[in-house]
């Protein structure tokens, strides 16, 4: 049911991909002007993703799931109706918080219902019902702006309105709260694993958004290729998730958690150097395909790993610090990629992905854990 509902969320996310031809086809914004609401989605964002998890350890997981989904849909049926600049800017501020807040809480609902030995292949299955969506959103979207352009707001939100009902049946359990530390007793050790898999998840993260920066110039300026080619690579890699990750990840889930994510890593910095190599369309494929395979036994292995680590009653925000890095990388390395590109080649830029890919590879290495994550959550 789980699963069921991050699909039907995904599978109505339509607004956010088309709002930038919203605001300068129907509301007539210059690029700059929609550019900088975008900007300001992302710092909104940011906000949701890392104040999400401290409210879910608060007052549960569940009311943040349902109250984001439902503060989303309001936002979503509302937005059209916003014509000043002010109100739009608090709605997509609103739009944000509640759609980005949804993040962690999900995570965190993840780790707190699948057993410890089956975590990894639980966030697995999560990332497929996401990419999955995905590709049915944007695209059943595109088909809708082209009839009525308002009615990709009305779907996304009843979408989203409908995802809350099924997470309003899934019976998430209230997370126990710590223990209060007695007087006089020490302070509980901090567990250095976990800075350590942030960190290697900001250096990963910081190749991985290359894909919607630089990969695209790289295909049409030094390929030479047309711009559907980018979107057969996007496509290649969805399709890979859809029909490998799940099986790919029960068949290494025996695996050590830092091996896995050694090797992962280790992939995701050569598949992105690759492209260096790459001079024809197979060569394209081959890269991506190396890189695919990274990610695919990467991050449901690292989401597990994080929900592992996180300390009792602390889920929530340890799930937020690790949306967060994310959402930190995304302007470092989304906006560092194409100036590098720019000013250095093609070249510089993937060798640099292999380079940051070792980092994080050198920085697992340092996790001491020769069996499976820790087993309490």
């Amino acid at each position: 049911m789980l699963c069921a509902a991050i699909l039907v969320n995904r599978a109505g996310t339509m607004a956010l991909p088309l709002l930038v031809l919203w605001l300068t086809e129907r509301r007539g914004y210059t690029t700059d002007e929609a550019a900088n609401v975008m900007i300001a989605y992302g710092a909104f964002a940011l906000i949701g993703s890392l104040g999400s998890g401290f409210v879910c350890d608060r007052i549960g997981i569940k009311p943040v799931l349902i109250g984001s989904l439902v503060g989303l849909a309001g936002v979503l049926f509302a937005l059209p109706a916003c014509h000043e600049p002010w109100t739009l800017g608090i709605a997509v501020g609103a739009w944000a918080i509640c759609g980005e807040g949804f993040r962690p809480a999900s995570f965190a609902a993840i780790g707190l219902l699948a057993p410890p030995d089956r975590r990894q292949l639980a966030f697995a299955f999560a990332r497929t019902a996401v990419n999955l969506g995905m590709s049915i959103g944007p695209l059943t979207g595109s088909f809708l702006a082209h009839w009525r352009f308002d009615f990709v707001f009305a779907v996304n939100a009843a979408m989203a309105a409908l995802a809350a009902i099924l997470f309003w049946r899934v019976p998430i359990p209230r997370e126990a709260r710590p223990p209060a530390p007695v007087d006089g007793a020490p302070p509980a050790p901090r567990d250095r694993r976990l800075a350590l898999v942030l960190t290697s998840a900001f250096f990963t993260a910081l190749v991985f958004f290359q894909i919607d920066s630089t990969l695209p110039l790289f295909i049409t300026r030094d390929l030479g290729l047309s711009k559907p080619w980018f979107g057969f690579v996007v496509a290649c890699n969805t399709l890979l998730i859809v029909l490998v990750e799940i099986p790919l990840n029960h068949a290494t889930a025996h695996w050590p958690a830092r091996r896995t994510l050694m090797l992962s890593t280790a992939l995701i910095g050569v598949g992105f150097a690759a492209y260096a190599l790459a001079h024809e369309p197979i060569g394209l494929l081959v890269a991506t395909i190396v890189w695919s395979i990274g990610e695919m036994l990467c991050f449901p292995t690292q989401s597990a790993l994080v929900a592992s680590l996180a300390p009792p009653g602390r889920s929530g925000r340890t799930m937020s610090l690790y949306v967060f890095t994310f959402g930190l990388a995304l302007p470092v390395g989304a906006g560092l990629g194409p100036r590098i590109y720019e000013r250095h080649g093609a070249s510089t830029v993937w060798i640099g992905c292999l380079l940051l890919g070792g980092i994080a590879t050198w920085l697992l290495s340092h996790i001491r854990t020769d069996e499976r994550p820790p087993q309490s959550a």
